[in-house]
């Protein structure tokens, strides 16, 4: 008599996801980074890009921040959002993300000063909800000249910016 057998080996292993640093499409970016703002007290603006992440089931945060890591500058806090997890790091796992950061210039916006995007993961914020490692960040610098009434064209050299 005959028997017949199949023989299975063990299931693959798979692995879970990781959480991996956002990736900014940065031709996404509106307005665009490589001009200068040129704004009016009390006008209003939105900071968008578009992001992919691998994000392990965890909520991503975007802060606003005038005047990040500027010589001889204040920095400030200007507005923040969470974000749900996205987990689309790559094109096949979905749309990227889009964050939109709204923002009205005010007093303390007058005269030269760069606004950055800083995207992180929540658990990646302190207390005074910055950063705690840079490891997990990804930024977009816009430089915007507020209440300059000057004629001819700011450059991003002349506001403050490298060229």
């Amino acid at each position: 008599m005959a028997q017949s057998a199949c023989l299975l080996g063990d299931p693959p292993e798979y692995q879970s996801r990781r959480r991996t640093p956002p990736v900014i499409l940065t031709a996404s970016a509106e307005p665009t980074p490589t001009r200068v703002i040129r704004a009016r007290q009390s006008e209003f603006v939105e900071f968008r890009l578009l992001y992919r992440s691998e994000d392990a089931g965890e909520a991503m945060a975007a802060i606003l921040i005038r005047n990040f890591r500027v010589d001889g500058a204040l920095p400030t806090r200007v507005a923040g959002n969470e974000y749900e997890p996205s987990s689309n790091l790559y094109p096949d796992e979905g749309d990227p993300t889009e964050v939109t950061i709204p923002h009205t210039f005010g007093a303390g916006d007058a005269g030269c000063n760069s606004y950055t995007l800083l995207l992180t993961h929540s658990s990646n914020l302190n207390v005074l909800g910055l950063p705690r490692s840079n490891d997990d960040v990804a930024f977009v610098t816009w430089w915007a000249n507020v209440d300059d009434t000057s004629p001819g064209s700011t450059t991003v050299e002349s506001c403050g910016g490298e060229p």
